[in-house]
């Protein structure tokens, strides 16, 4: 119940608001879902209740992205491809990079396992790699300008040849 909830109840409570004789019932029923806001508020709530929230969230959860054993399975084989594959430079990148790929990583597995018609995901995605991008970008605008490498003139050090197709002109 909100606060304006609430008050409005006890000014009903109350036979309006200036009125002087109190409804006792309702006092103590306001009073009581008042308590059960500022206890759910405060994180104090009853184990059970807490409980069945977590089950409902879970089941909502387990409808939307899959069973979570399987999302697991893809995300991890996901990561390890991007830790371990002989070309990754994956421990090379910086936090922010890799948080950015793990991330993407999960929502990835969440798609292949889950509803892959959910747009949340496909947005995460998005959002996850705009922020890698953004920081690409700081980095590059507080970074020196890279110099370009002196070529030599047209044919020096160079065979004059023309390649065309899968044959080679000398």
């Amino acid at each position: 119940m909100s606060i304006q909830n609430a008050a409005h109840g006890i000014g009903n409570a109350t036979g309006g608001y200036g009125s002087s004789t109190p409804d006792p019932q309702r006092l103590k029923e306001i009073a009581e879902d008042m308590r059960k806001g500022v206890e759910l508020a405060a994180g104090i709530v009853d184990k059970r209740e807490s409980a069945d929230q977590i089950s409902k969230v879970l089941n909502e959860r387990g409808a939307r992205y899959g069973d979570f054993t399987h999302h697991a399975e893809v995300c991890q084989s996901i990561k390890n491809t991007l830790l371990f594959h002989r070309y990754s430079k994956y421990g090379q990148l910086s936090a922010d990079k890799k948080q950015a790929l793990d991330v993407i990583a999960d929502k990835i597995a969440r798609i292949l396992t889950g509803d892959p018609e959910y747009d949340d995901n496909w947005i995460d995605i998005q959002g996850y790699a705009k922020l890698a991008q953004e920081r690409l970008r700081k980095e590059a605008v507080c970074a020196p300008a890279p110099q370009a490498a002196a070529q030599p003139p047209y044919g020096v050090g160079q065979k004059n040849s023309m390649v065309r197709g899968d044959r080679n002109y000398e």
